[in-house]
């Protein structure tokens, strides 16, 4: 159900996306939110730590889908830094949960702005390829530049581990299902103060698909607070591991934001 009464008016596309999914201590995932945001209470993690997930997506097709003449069949990369679980402060108690996005890079300049203009998303521009492996003819390597100086930012490799599947067959992709499917939170400022926005960021799951597949990343640069730099390796999706790394492919929309709590 949308939040926002003007969901007709939409972001659409295909995404393609491969996430991958860390556990940190909860002082340091805080630092990453803005003030007013505070961590829910999740079943994934050990008591003490919080998911951080990454995404290294592509999106195709990309297009307003009134007027579709402005924005139409846009192809672009983009990388996200995420934290699921994330609640406001209502009237009536906390409010969520919601998935907030500390950081995201794309490759074009067009959504960057307006992702940063109208829903509030700390997007920057960067430079996002994509390649085989060297010696890995199965595996592919997203990697994220600096667009002045192309210096590296964040990578992941990938090899697929399983067979591609309907997500709605696949019990093992429960959890990354409820993260997906929580409203994105963003701060926006209004002249002295701020106030968060919230915006449907739906999946046709219904002819989604998914299959599991062996990570690693490589962070190369301290540009998220808490983020810890070097090389990791994530376990693919299992029955013992509910967060493991997948390859997505699902349609999705992306409604107008609507406000939904002020911050401090």
């Amino acid at each position: 159900m949308s939040l926002n009464p003007l969901s007709w008016i939409n972001l659409a596309g295909t995404w393609s996306v491969v996430g991958v999914s860390l556990s940190l201590p909860v002082e340091t995932v805080r630092w990453m939110l803005p003030a007013g945001a505070e961590l829910g209470p999740q079943p994934y993690t050990p008591q003490g730590e919080h998911p951080v997930v990454l995404y290294f997506g592509s999106l195709f097709g990309a297009h307003l889908t009134f007027p579709r003449v402005l924005i139409n069949n846009v192809n672009y990369r983009e990388q996200i830094v995420g934290i699921p679980y994330v609640y406001t402060r209502g009237r009536d108690g906390p409010e969520g949960p919601y998935f907030f996005m500390p950081q995201l890079y794309l490759n074009d300049a067009l959504f960057t702005l307006g992702g940063r203009l109208v829903w509030g998303f700390a997007k920057n521009l960067a430079r996002i390829i994509e390649t085989p492996v060297p010696g890995e003819p199965d595996a592919l390597r997203y990697a994220v530049q600096t667009v002045r100086g192309r210096m590296p930012v964040i990578q992941a490799d990938w090899t697929p581990q399983g067979p591609v599947e309907p997500v709605v067959d696949n019990e093992q992709f429960e959890a990354h299902l409820a993260i997906m499917r929580q409203p994105l939170l963003a701060q926006k400022p209004l002249l002295f103060n701020s106030y968060f926005t919230c915006s449907d960021f739906s999946k046709s799951w219904p002819d989604a698909t998914v299959q599991s597949v062996a990570a690693e990343s490589l962070i190369q640069a301290e540009f998220v607070a808490g983020l810890p730099t070097g090389k990791r390796a994530y376990a693919p999706l299992d029955a013992a591991t509910p967060l493991g790394a997948f390859h997505l492919r699902a349609r999705w929309n992306l409604d107008l934001p609507s406000v939904c709590g002020w911050s401090p």
